[in-house]
This record gives structure tokens, C-alpha cells and sequence, in this order.
């Protein structure tokens, strides 16, 4: 064994000329598959003025940079083509000395452009569990099927012209949001590293989903909050003092939510001056106690609807939105709202109308929330959710 080991070795320092990237040192691996000769890039722009880098096992504010790699035709993975030349792409993270296009520990948007194309969607990097779990990830973009991701360097090739998914990938929808905690299992959502280096106080990003602002922040690492309050602002301009504003609160979601898409609000130029103003506080149920405000987010833009499922009166009434995204996969979002406290059970059930998951089932108090509903072990297929309370029962269906 020692002697093949040692063969391997030396068979990759011959075909290796020198001053290359090594192989698979990489933590975000872009592939291409399907395409003949096109120029597709990938770029890596972090979307909060505040970011972050490690040294050692210590996390510290940076400034960060965008980054990109253009990929031509179809590549998988690190190889010789067959003009013996060493070809390799790939990102690494912002501590690195591998040699990659660098990003760093923040709100990514990540931006996947061919010709006059182009398709994006976000990662949150910031989870004290980075550094110490595996962090690599996978991005592919197959031009007969979409866009996709997979934990881990993940090569594989699906058997008979097959979708990803079949061998480990899941489907990515445009705007779409995720955790690298969540793609990576680290188990829980830690920003104890960011303590003392004010992340609540800078822990709000909002971005662009599908033309409405979605915000992003994180746990507080300073106020254990069972809820999380949305609040929200208009004015007519941009004010310099933001904080005197008149805000009302919007959403209330569960802890374990940490982004919220503000569908009521169309982000546009055309509407001209009026700004949207954002801050969130956490909340603890019991106690009735509120954490301090994160800091202030705005967009350009104004209210151009209210949700088709509420009366245009005044009266407050229940509603259950539509699931979001919707086809998902294998996580979405379900928002509802209540008139009164009121003992609230949110059910799934698969199309023979046996219970899935039971995603509420308590007394909650007025106000509007959003709860993730995680599939990842369940089939595909079409699933029904149902929002109940003592005098309203509503159902939806969506896609998985």
C-alpha cells in the first residue's frame, strides 16, 4: 500500500508543473455541465459593509472584496486537458493561501452569468461553527437542467442524462437564501464568536428577492429570544436619522426563523423618493422582554399591495399566505396571521391525508408569523398545509 501511495505521489509531481493551485483546496467548487464552448462566471459579491475573517480560532472584522471566476465549456473538477495544461477553479475562503479567488465570511450574493443571463441567490457565512466543521460546498449549473448545490466537493455525474438531485444535489430557486450552517449540518447556529465584535448591532442585511427586500440577520449572541419583531418604516426620502421615524411592526417570526421577505413592498427606482426603513429586536415570550434593535436597513421603494388573503378593511382578520418558494426544496417558508391570541395548529399532510409534520401546535398571541417547514425527509410530490385556529381553518397546497 505504502508503494502505491508513494507511486501516486510521484505520478502527481510530474504531471504537476509548478506554481499551480493545489487540487480540491478549494471551498466553494463551481462546476459547469452540459455546455459546448460558452464563457459562464461565477461571482461572489458580500452584501453587508461588515464582515469577517479568521485568524487561528479568533474571528475579526475585515473588509471584503467581490471576487469571480469565468469558466469555459464544461468543468467538474480539477484535470489535465488534453493539452497537458492544469486547469482548476474554484473559491476559497478569506484565510486561505491556496491561490483561489478569495471570499469572505458575510451575506453573499453569488451570481451565476452566461451571455446576457444571469441567475443569483445568497449564503449567510456567518456561524461561529465555520472553521470548525466541513465547510466545502458545491455550485453547478447544468444548461439542461438549472441551477444546484451540494454540501461537500461534489462531483458527481448523474447516470443517464439525470437531474442532479439524483446524486446528492439540490435545486436552487432564484433569490433563494441559505445558511453555509445549514447546507454543512453543523448542528446549531452559533454567533457567540461575534460577540464582542458588535455583530448584533450589524447583523442586518436586506437584499433583493425577486424585486422585494428580504432581510438576513442572526442569532443575538447576547439575548436568547424565543421570537423574533420586524419593524418597518416609510418615508418619503432619505432621512438621516432613521431611528425617528414612525415604525410599525410587520411580522413576528419563531427563533429559529432568521429571514424575512417583505412581499407587501415592490423595490423600484420609478417610485420615486420614498425610502422603506427596517430593524428587527428580539423577543422573549415569557418575560415579555425585548433585546435591543439591530442596526437600521433601507431600499428604495413603496407598499404596493396588501396580501390578496386579507380584507381591505380595517378589521384584522386571519390569513395564511402561499408557501415560499414554491416548488422548494427541501426548505420553504409559510406565513400567517392572527386577529386575536388564539390556540394555533399548523399541519402538513401528504396527499392521502395522513399528518406529516406538526409545525404549531400552541396558544400564540396576535401578530404575524413565519415558520420553516423542512422536507428533507420526505418524498416528492404535492403536500397540503393547513392553518387552524378555534374559529378558522384555511388550507394551501404547495410542491415539494
Amino acid at each position: 500500500m505504502k508503494k502505491i501511495l508513494l507511486l501516486v505521489i510521484v505520478l502527481f509531481k510530474i504531471i504537476s508543473p509548478q506554481n499551480l493551485l493545489v487540487p480540491y483546496d478549494m471551498e466553494i467548487l463551481p462546476q459547469t455541465q452540459n455546455f459546448d464552448l460558452e464563457s459562464i462566471t461565477f461571482t461572489i459579491e458580500p452584501q453587508n459593509t461588515v464582515a469577517y475573517c479568521i485568524s487561528g480560532s479568533q474571528w475579526y472584522v475585515n473588509g471584503a472584496n467581490s471576487c469571480d471566476t469565468t469558466i469555459i465549456g464544461n468543468y467538474l473538477q480539477p484535470h489535465l486537458n488534453p493539452q497537458n495544461e492544469w486547469i482548476d477553479y474554484g473559491f476559497d475562503v478569506c484565510y486561505s493561501t491556496s491561490g483561489y479567488p478569495k471570499f469572505w465570511l458575510t451575506v453573499n450574493k453569488i451570481t451565476i452569468s452566461k451571455g446576457e443571463t444571469s441567475f443569483y441567490f445568497y449564503i449567510d457565512y456567518r456561524d461561529c461553527g465555520y472553521g470548525n466543521n466541513w465547510n466545502d460546498i458545491t455550485i453547478r449549473y447544468d444548461d439542461n437542467w438549472g441551477y444546484f448545490i451540494s454540501a461537500m466537493l461534489n462531483t458527481s455525474i448523474p447516470s443517464n442524462g439525470q437531474s442532479p438531485t439524483t446524486c446528492g444535489f439540490s435545486t436552487i430557486s432564484l433569490g433563494q437564501i441559505f445558511r453555509i450552517g445549514l447546507l454543512n449540518n453543523f448542528g446549531t447556529y452559533n454567533t457567540d464568536c461575534m460577540a464582542n465584535l458588535n455583530y448584533w448591532a450589524n447583523c442586518l442585511v436586506l437584499v433583493n428577492q425577486n424585486n422585494h427586500p428580504a432581510l438576513i440577520w442572526g442569532p443575538n449572541p447576547s439575548f436568547s429570544a424565543t421570537h423574533f419583531k420586524i419593524y418597518r418604516a416609510e418615508s418619503n426620502g432619505q432621512v438621516g436619522n432613521p431611528i425617528n421615524l414612525n415604525y410599525s411592526l410587520i411580522a413576528t417570526v419563531e427563533s429559529n426563523i432568521l429571514h424575512y421577505t417583505d412581499f407587501d413592498v415592490l423595490i423600484s427606482n420609478e417610485i420615486e423618493s420614498y425610502y422603506q426603513y427596517y430593524y428587527i429586536k428580539g423577543f422573549k415570550n415569557r418575560q415579555n422582554t425585548y433585546s435591543s434593535p439591530t442596526n437600521i436597513v433601507n431600499v428604495q421603494g413603496g407598499v404596493y399591495k396588501i396580501n390578496s388573503d386579507r380584507e381591505k378593511s380595517n378589521e384584522k382578520v386571519n390569513f395564511l399566505t402561499q408557501n415560499y418558494p414554491n416548488p422548494f426544496n427541501p426548505i420553504t417558508q409559510i406565513k400567517y396571521s392572527l386577529p386575536e391570541p388564539t390556540l394555533v395548529q399548523l399541519q402538513v399532510f401528504d396527499p392521502f391525508g395522513k399528518e406529516v409534520p406538526i409545525l404549531v401546535n400552541e396558544r400564540k398571541d396576535e401578530g404575524t408569523y413565519e415558520v420553516e417547514f423542512d422536507a428533507s425527509n420526505l418524498s416528492s410530490g404535492i403536500y397540503f398545509y393547513q392553518l387552524k385556529t378555534n374559529n378558522f381553518i384555511q388550507q394551501k397546497r404547495c410542491w415539494l
